[in-house]
């Protein structure tokens, strides 16, 4: 009698066992893991930022070229992936996820502050989504049953799998040592073109008499700089305006009076030859222009004066990272990262009124500088 007690107890543990896994197997084939693509890089963190929550199997592939790994936390959640992935190196990070939001970040040294940071939504899955289980099975799943979450890491072919090393002093632990300076490079050259914004400005009693007369003076200025050799390609039209004018009546009773109409019509005019420049805004002029509003002094090759900047300012960025480098006891290695910021000459601004009596206007272009500023990031060793 005791042993049949005692077989009766063991049939009925392996019923109940074969029904609890029996339906969490069935859960399991109904919900299949959702496979997240991460890969990591200097500093980003680069995968979907929307989720749809169940099992997940993150496959991290560290693209980089310094050692990185993953770390989830969220929900009640912190997951991370157990080995720190050298470059070229992959790995795989097995969590369950639920309805909410995440931080997925990089734990190694100070990658997560230098960018390696970004937050995932995860939403639950539509009812649709997923075939119908049976009832109470939905309950089992790996978090219910408090199974831990699985991480491994893969070699790349040929590679042992290892832990990390210190590369010839360029990561000292897992965090690599980098200078990031800024260079200053300036290259200076005569303009040898200009840009100009002047016009037409009339007045009128109506609208249209003052469009009119503004019309008939903007076509003779714009027949004397085609006499000039401006080619029509490099005439147009910057604004046309046209508003009311109005004046105040006298005391007692201080009104505000229609007085007319303005209108104001500006060109823009690139003349690709600066000699004879005063000549040429003496005769539009003559011919009605009497708005000057701006010129702008230009270098037609810019080219050649932004390459000349550009190398003074690696230059200047080199010397200051190889300084700041030998009082570190290092060398430099390689460049990570260069950031460049050009800021060329402003224009020469003459806000005034041209007379058709003016004297005739001086024209002196003076020294263009163009300035070339980098951010330069080495690899220190």
């Amino acid at each position: 009698m005791h042993g049949k007690g005692a077989f009766i107890k063991t049939t009925i543990w392996l019923m109940v066992a074969t029904m609890v896994f029996g339906a969490w197997g069935i859960h399991a084939v109904a919900q299949q893991p959702n496979r997240v693509r991460v890969e990591l890089t200097e500093w980003v963190v680069d995968m979907p930022d929307d989720l749809v929550a169940g099992p997940s199997i993150f496959e991290i592939t560290n693209l980089g070229l310094f050692t990185h790994s993953l770390r989830i936390e969220g929900q009640n959640l912190e997951a991370q992936l157990d080995l720190l992935l050298r470059p070229r190196q992959s790995g795989l990070l097995e969590v369950e996820l639920l309805p909410g939001t995440y931080e997925v970040y990089c734990p190694v040294g100070n990658h997560a502050q230098l960018g390696m940071r970004r937050t995932i939504t995860v939403t639950a899955a539509e009812p649709s989504d997923a075939p119908a289980v049976e009832d109470g099975a939905a309950d089992l799943t790996m978090a219910s049953l408090n199974l831990p979450p699985l991480s491994f890491a893969t070699a790349p072919r040929g590679e042992e799998q290892m832990p990390p090393t210190d590369d010839g002093g360029s990561v000292v632990g897992n965090t690599p040592r980098t200078v990031t300076v800024i260079g200053i490079g300036q290259a200076d050259a005569v303009p040898d073109q200009a840009v100009i914004i002047a016009g037409v400005r009339t007045e009128g009693d109506t609208a249209a008499q003052t469009l009119v007369e503004n019309s008939r003076q903007m076509q003779t200025v714009l027949t004397t700089l085609r006499d000039r050799g401006i080619a029509t390609g490099d005439i147009r039209t910057e604004s046309v305006q046209l508003f009311p004018r109005y004046e105040e009546t006298p005391p007692p009773q201080t009104m505000r009076e229609l007085a007319g109409y303005t209108v104001v019509n500006l060109m823009q005019v690139r003349v690709r030859s600066i000699a004879g420049l005063g000549e040429l805004l003496d005769e539009i002029v003559q011919a009605g222009a009497n708005t000057l509003q701006a010129i702008r002094f230009e270098v037609g090759d810019s080219d050649d004066l932004l390459d000349r900047a550009r190398e003074a300012a690696m230059q200047d960025a080199s010397q200051k990272a190889a300084r700041l480098a030998a009082l570190a006891n290092a060398s430099l290695g390689d460049v990570l990262t260069i950031n460049e910021v050009t800021r060329g000459p402003g224009p020469l601004v003459a806000e005034m009124i041209a007379r058709a009596d003016a004297a005739p206007v001086p024209v002196e272009p003076g020294t263009q500088t163009i300035t070339v500023e980098v951010q330069v990031a080495w690899l220190l060793r």
